[in-house]
């Protein structure tokens, strides 16, 4: 079942986790760089680009990639720049949140989400209600399971939580 990391914090240790997982994955880092190359601060265009890069890495070596938007202070100023109300955590809430829609359509039913904020857009935006807890991958940071129609395997995990090795230890745990 293929997996997919997103990942909207901007704390050392997912900064950190993220290094340490592209070592070995597929990694798009979407820095205000990054988005100003499509010329558009336009969440459809960037989602669509970004479904683009997951089917590639999906048809060469399908593997649990990652999707981050965690960057260091001054990343984050670029972007509060770019935008035109200044707010970068919303625009990648949004972003995250249509990503994770649209992954969803294409069959992706396991994610693992670092950040709060997007944690909450994600689950949102994937219409999780009910769910239960599965097996502790890191103190405080389970494995769920949602009900309903659409039942996904999330992770929602606050920043600072877990090792250097999380992301892959999430994805090796079984939910």
């Amino acid at each position: 079942m293929p997996a997919v990391i997103l990942a909207g914090s901007c704390s050392e240790a997912t900064r950190d986790q993220i290094a340490a997982f592209a070592e070995d994955h597929n990694v798009l880092r979407l820095t205000a760089q990054s988005i100003s190359t499509l010329g558009t601060t336009d969440i459809p265009c960037h989602v669509d680009a970004i479904m683009c890069w997951w089917q590639a890495c999906q048809s060469t070596s399908p593997s649990p990639c990652l999707i981050a938007s965690s960057d260091n202070t001054s990343g984050v100023e670029a972007m509060n720049a770019m935008l035109a109300n200044g707010n970068a955590s919303d625009w990648f809430e949004n972003l995250f949140a249509e990503i994770a829609r649209k992954l969803s359509t294409r069959g992706v039913r396991r994610f693992v989400i670092a950040g709060g904020e997007t944690s909450g857009a994600v689950v949102k935006a994937l219409a999780v209600h009910t769910v239960d807890i599965g097996c502790e991958i890191a103190p405080g940071v389970p494995w769920i399971r949602s009900r309903g129609e659409t039942p996904f395997e999330l992770v929602l995990k606050s920043g600072n939580f877990g090792d250097r090795q999380f992301f892959q230890d999430a994805l090796e745990t079984t939910p």
